[in-house]
């Protein structure tokens, strides 16, 4: 069993506290010693009463605790750490360059949030993309989409799905699955009607918001959207063809914009 949790960090870090003031080695004023190590104690003690409450990930709690005591008694984390009695002058030289290190991490985290801003132009996820023309590969069938294939892979026989998208470029990805019959050739009109009644098939967490059926002079097609509370929304057309059905499926995170979710709905419906 694997405990994880920021509270196992904290406990590290109050393992950590004990751990200095059982061996402090110089690294605090010895005047304040004796408090730290009642006050680690203490933090200690509190902690583990409410440890045992139903909820709370006891092992987890333990394992911090023992790891942050371990890590300061070995001398991991306080290896190379200099004693605060060392001589004033070595200490500000330094900090001096601790404070020039700290200024250049930060003119590089800069750079990159203006390099982010430049080459990925998040505000852009909040319009419409201009979508093009992607072939799927290996079929005659088209889409639209906002950037090409980005993976194709064989889902099972028969069956091969096509992504669409960088989620970290578009403002909404595509997913088309092409499920080829066993049996190609003219569909039967009791074969269309079973195939529109069919229940939809949701993912995991997700909820049915709505089918339309849609009618014309191009194949049998019908169009779902599904909801992922807090996530986006997916909007689906279903197409049936001679050779294969065809799924397109086009997500919107939440927060899309009403222009990007009219987009993502033409893209939906794109299939040529």
């Amino acid at each position: 069993m694997i405990s994880v949790g920021a509270s196992g960090a904290i406990w590290g870090l109050l393992g950590a506290a004990l751990g200095i003031a059982l061996r402090p080695g110089g690294l605090v004023p010895p005047g304040i010693v004796a408090n730290l190590k009642r006050a680690a104690l203490a933090n200690l003690g509190l902690n583990l009463v409410f440890s045992f409450q139903p909820g709370i990930d006891l092992m987890a709690h333990l394992g911090g605790g023992v790891a942050g005591v371990g890590l300061t008694l070995s001398g991991v984390l306080t290896g190379g750490l200099r004693p605060v009695a060392e001589d004033p002058a070595r200490r500000r030289d330094t900090a001096k360059r601790w404070k020039l290190a700290a200024w250049g991490l930060s003119a590089v985290n800069v750079a990159c949030l203006v390099l982010a801003c430049v080459v990925g132009r998040p505000w852009e996820l909040g319009r419409a993309p201009m979508l093009v023309e992607v072939p799927l590969e290996g079929t005659s069938l088209t889409v639209e989409a906002p950037t090409e294939v980005v993976a194709v892979e064989a889902l099972e026989e028969g069956v091969v799905g096509y992504d669409l998208g960088d989620p970290y470029v578009a403002p909404f990805t595509m997913r088309v699955v092409v499920r080829s019959w066993a049996e190609p050739g003219p569909i039967e009109a009791a074969d269309i009607e079973a195939w529109r009644a069919r229940e939809p098939a949701l993912d995991e967490g997700a909820e049915f918001v709505s089918k339309e059926q849609r009618a014309g002079d191009g194949p049998p097609a019908y169009d779902e959207v599904h909801r992922y509370p807090d996530v986006g929304t997916l909007y689906l057309r279903y197409t049936m063809l001679d050779e294969a059905e065809v799924s397109v499926g086009a997500f919107v995170y939440e927060g899309g914009s009403e222009d990007v979710a009219a987009a993502a709905q033409a893209a939906a419906a794109s299939l040529q």
